[in-house]
Protein backbone atom coordinates (compact mmCIF):
# COMPACT_ATOMS: atom_id res chain seq x y z
CA UNK A 1 0.00 0.00 0.00
CA UNK A 2 2.42 3.16 -1.22
CA UNK A 3 0.51 6.08 -0.88
CA UNK A 4 1.42 8.81 -3.31
CA UNK A 5 3.00 11.96 -1.40
CA UNK A 6 2.36 15.24 -2.04
CA UNK A 7 4.74 17.23 -3.51
CA UNK A 8 3.54 20.49 -2.41
CA UNK A 9 3.70 19.33 1.24
CA UNK A 10 7.06 17.71 0.48
CA UNK A 11 8.46 21.07 -1.16
CA UNK A 12 7.13 22.75 1.87
CA UNK A 13 9.31 20.48 4.19
CA UNK A 14 12.19 21.14 1.93
CA UNK A 15 11.81 24.74 2.50
CA UNK A 16 11.33 24.63 6.16
CA UNK A 17 14.47 22.29 6.28
CA UNK A 18 16.48 24.92 4.10
CA UNK A 19 15.57 27.39 6.39
CA UNK A 20 16.41 25.60 9.49
CA UNK A 21 20.13 24.92 8.04
CA UNK A 22 20.17 28.76 7.36
CA UNK A 23 19.24 29.50 11.07
CA UNK A 24 21.59 27.07 12.42
CA UNK A 25 24.55 27.84 10.43
CA UNK A 26 24.26 31.75 11.55
CA UNK A 27 23.79 30.97 15.03
CA UNK A 28 27.11 28.25 14.79
CA UNK A 29 28.70 31.57 13.03
CA UNK A 30 27.70 34.24 15.72
CA UNK A 31 28.82 31.44 18.46
CA UNK A 32 32.19 31.18 16.97
CA UNK A 33 32.37 34.96 16.65
CA UNK A 34 30.81 35.84 20.63
CA UNK A 35 32.84 33.42 21.86
CA UNK A 36 34.73 34.89 24.93
CA UNK A 37 37.84 33.97 26.70
CA UNK A 38 37.52 36.02 29.74
CA UNK A 39 36.31 33.66 31.73
CA UNK A 40 38.96 32.52 34.34
CA UNK A 41 38.86 29.14 32.61
CA UNK A 42 41.47 27.64 30.78
CA UNK A 43 41.85 28.43 27.25
CA UNK A 44 41.30 24.53 26.22
CA UNK A 45 38.42 23.83 28.50
CA UNK A 46 36.70 27.22 26.35
CA UNK A 47 38.05 25.68 23.16
CA UNK A 48 36.32 22.26 23.66
CA UNK A 49 33.13 23.72 24.52
CA UNK A 50 33.38 25.74 21.65
CA UNK A 51 34.32 22.70 19.59
CA UNK A 52 31.32 20.04 21.19
CA UNK A 53 29.10 23.24 20.24
CA UNK A 54 30.03 23.50 16.74
CA UNK A 55 30.00 19.81 16.39
CA UNK A 56 26.90 19.45 17.47
CA UNK A 57 25.55 21.70 15.23
CA UNK A 58 27.45 20.26 12.12
CA UNK A 59 25.45 17.06 13.38
CA UNK A 60 22.28 18.71 13.11
CA UNK A 61 23.22 20.46 9.75
CA UNK A 62 24.36 17.11 7.89
CA UNK A 63 20.72 15.40 9.10
CA UNK A 64 18.71 18.58 7.62
CA UNK A 65 20.63 17.70 4.24
CA UNK A 66 19.89 14.25 4.49
CA UNK A 67 16.34 14.73 4.89
CA UNK A 68 16.08 16.89 2.17
CA UNK A 69 18.40 14.74 -0.63
CA UNK A 70 15.51 11.97 0.74
CA UNK A 71 13.11 14.34 -0.01
CA UNK A 72 14.43 15.67 -3.36
CA UNK A 73 15.05 11.63 -4.29
CA UNK A 74 11.26 10.92 -4.20
CA UNK A 75 10.10 14.30 -6.01
CA UNK A 76 12.51 12.96 -8.53
CA UNK A 77 11.70 9.59 -7.95
CA UNK A 78 7.39 10.29 -8.23
CA UNK A 79 7.68 12.57 -11.23
CA UNK A 80 9.85 10.71 -13.71
CA UNK A 81 6.49 9.79 -14.97
CA UNK A 82 4.86 13.03 -15.21
CA UNK A 83 4.85 14.35 -18.82
CA UNK A 84 6.96 17.96 -18.54
CA UNK A 85 5.17 21.32 -19.64
CA UNK A 86 6.49 24.78 -20.27
CA UNK A 87 5.71 27.35 -18.14
CA UNK A 88 4.79 29.89 -20.98
CA UNK A 89 1.93 27.29 -21.72
CA UNK A 90 0.37 26.99 -18.19
CA UNK A 91 0.37 31.17 -17.51
CA UNK A 92 -1.39 33.10 -19.39
CA UNK A 93 0.33 36.30 -19.88
CA UNK A 94 -0.34 40.46 -21.14
CA UNK A 95 -0.13 41.13 -25.22
CA UNK A 96 -0.34 44.46 -24.74
CA UNK A 97 1.04 46.13 -20.74
CA UNK A 98 -1.77 49.17 -22.08
CA UNK A 99 -4.25 46.01 -21.59
CA UNK A 100 -6.15 45.28 -18.85
CA UNK A 101 -7.58 41.92 -20.47
CA UNK A 102 -5.29 38.70 -20.31
CA UNK A 103 -4.89 36.67 -23.13
CA UNK A 104 -3.56 33.03 -23.57
CA UNK A 105 -0.75 32.45 -25.80
CA UNK A 106 -2.95 29.94 -28.00
CA UNK A 107 -6.73 31.00 -28.79
CA UNK A 108 -7.17 27.63 -29.78
CA UNK A 109 -6.21 26.56 -26.18
CA UNK A 110 -9.45 27.86 -24.45
CA UNK A 111 -11.71 24.96 -23.66
CA UNK A 112 -14.61 27.34 -22.71
CA UNK A 113 -15.76 30.57 -23.40
CA UNK A 114 -18.15 31.22 -20.50
CA UNK A 115 -14.57 30.60 -18.16
CA UNK A 116 -13.52 34.53 -19.65
CA UNK A 117 -16.71 36.24 -19.59
CA UNK A 118 -17.42 34.80 -15.77
CA UNK A 119 -13.40 36.48 -15.20
CA UNK A 120 -14.89 39.44 -16.82
CA UNK A 121 -17.70 39.54 -15.06
CA UNK A 122 -15.62 38.83 -11.74
CA UNK A 123 -12.96 41.38 -12.52
CA UNK A 124 -15.58 44.24 -13.28
CA UNK A 125 -17.30 43.48 -9.71
CA UNK A 126 -14.19 43.65 -8.36
CA UNK A 127 -12.93 47.54 -9.81
CA UNK A 128 -16.65 48.54 -8.71
CA UNK A 129 -16.22 47.18 -5.54
CA UNK A 130 -12.58 48.99 -5.42
CA UNK A 131 -14.01 52.18 -6.89
CA UNK A 132 -16.60 52.04 -4.23
CA UNK A 133 -14.25 51.30 -0.81
CA UNK A 134 -12.02 54.37 -3.02
CA UNK A 135 -14.88 56.52 -2.21
CA UNK A 136 -15.80 55.87 1.17
CA UNK A 137 -11.92 56.30 2.19
CA UNK A 138 -11.76 59.51 0.64
CA UNK A 139 -15.34 60.43 2.84
CA UNK A 140 -13.73 59.21 5.67
CA UNK A 141 -10.28 61.45 5.63
CA UNK A 142 -12.55 63.96 4.55
CA UNK A 143 -14.51 63.73 8.09
CA UNK A 144 -11.22 63.02 9.60
CA UNK A 145 -10.13 66.24 8.08
CA UNK A 146 -13.11 68.27 9.37
CA UNK A 147 -13.07 66.40 12.99
CA UNK A 148 -9.36 68.00 13.37
CA UNK A 149 -10.09 71.58 12.18
CA UNK A 150 -12.84 71.79 14.69
CA UNK A 151 -10.69 70.57 17.25
CA UNK A 152 -8.06 73.00 16.24
CA UNK A 153 -10.44 76.07 16.49
CA UNK A 154 -12.06 74.96 19.67
CA UNK A 155 -8.38 74.79 21.23
CA UNK A 156 -7.55 78.21 19.91
CA UNK A 157 -10.31 79.85 21.04
CA UNK A 158 -9.97 78.20 24.46
CA UNK A 159 -6.73 79.55 24.48
CA UNK A 160 -7.65 82.83 23.87
CA UNK A 161 -10.23 83.49 26.80
CA UNK A 162 -7.41 82.29 29.08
Amino acid sequence: MATKTNHFLLCRWGQEYVHEIVNKTVDMFNFMRRANVSDNRPWAVIMEEKMLKVRDTQETIEQLFQKIKQILMTLEKESSNSEYIEGDKLIPYKVNPDSSSRTVPDADKVLDGNIMEEHARHLAAVKARNHHLKTIIDQLRDLVWDINTMLAMRGNTNMSCR
